[in-house]
């Protein structure tokens, strides 16, 4: 059911976020162009893993049947970060899947990527796809409750 759902999008979002932070520390796997590879798309690479694995341990906490937080950490911060981090996945890689499907299908000469299109088509789609449901699962999950949590 959506639980299972659920628990499937946050391992995705923490893989594609595990993929993205090796890319920005140096990795090669799934780069097809190493040359291509600039500070700025390792940056971006590393702040998108970032969220992404931010997103997938902010979905763990909230999917644990007994509290996993401390008392002292409300339950607003991995509702917050959750919420952030679905709409950078579902955001950020779903015109980056567009982009990276044009160029898969159109193989223009003055564009490319430095990943692999076709790795890069995958980790779009399953972070765009793990965004959207941990959203729709977050908003169906989140009733205003007690003020103080």
């Amino acid at each position: 059911g959506r639980p299972l759902l659920s628990r499937g999008a946050a391992v995705g979002a923490g893989v594609v976020g595990l993929v993205w932070l090796s890319w920005a520390a140096g990795a090669t796997a799934g780069v097809a162009r190493l040359g291509e590879r600039d500070v700025n798309w390792r940056v971006l690479n590393g702040v998108s893993g970032t969220w992404a694995l931010i997103t997938a341990i902010a979905a763990y906490v909230l999917q644990r049947q007994e509290p996993a937080t401390p008392a002292r950490l409300p339950r607003w911060v991995p509702v917050s970060a959750l919420w952030i981090g679905t709409g950078s996945l579902f955001a950020w890689s779903g015109w980056k899947l567009a982009f990276t499907l044009y160029l898969l299908l159109a193989r223009p000469a003055d564009a490319a990527l430095p990943e692999d299109l076709t790795t890069a088509a995958v980790l779009h789609t399953v972070a765009a796809t793990a965004g959207a449901t941990l959203a729709r699962s977050l908003a169906r999950g989140t009733r205003p409750r007690d003020p103080d949590r």
